[in-house]
């Protein structure tokens, strides 16, 4: 049952990894005792998840996402600091003392401000992962199919 499983995460395994490393991964298994095995077991899984990320390059996207959520985050930051200076800079925004704190409109303002950039930055975002740099901004090519007549 266990070298079943075994055999079945190493069917997991990119083809190229499996061709290179299934036989000696399934001997290894066969030399190992049965308390032993489980282990054996919870690395290959662990092994299909790190070929899978490295080989397949998602560990790109994976840290290009953390950038961009950072950059995100902290422009979100700076964005609502420099709003609460200018609210607290002029009293007509800010109630006529500097010491409260802004009313309700200018909050949500600040917060329709700030989804409007997130939106548009994730607008941006699939767009350029649906069709790619080279295309954003054009319209969709249209291939001329010219139809033959069978005489």
């Amino acid at each position: 049952m266990t070298r079943t499983l075994y055999k079945w995460l190493i069917s997991l395994h990119p083809p190229q990894f499996r061709g290179q490393f299934g036989e000696q991964m399934l001997c290894i298994f066969d030399e190992t005792e049965a308390n032993a095995q489980i282990p054996l077991l919870v690395d290959a899984l662990i092994s299909v998840i790190r070929q899978w990320i490295l080989r397949s390059g998602v560990w790109k996207w994976m840290v290009a996402l953390v950038g961009a959520l950072m950059q995100m985050i902290l422009a979100t930051l700076g964005l609502l600091q420099a709003m609460r200076r200018v609210v607290h800079a002029i009293p007509l925004l800010s109630g006529g003392s500097s010491e409260r704190s802004p009313p309700a409109a200018v909050l949500l303002l600040q917060a329709g401000m700030v989804t409007a950039i997130i939106m548009s930055e994730m607008v941006l975002a699939v767009s350029i992962a649906r069709f790619g740099f080279r295309r954003l901004g054009r319209s969709p090519q249209r291939k001329q199919v010219k139809l033959g007549r069978n005489q």
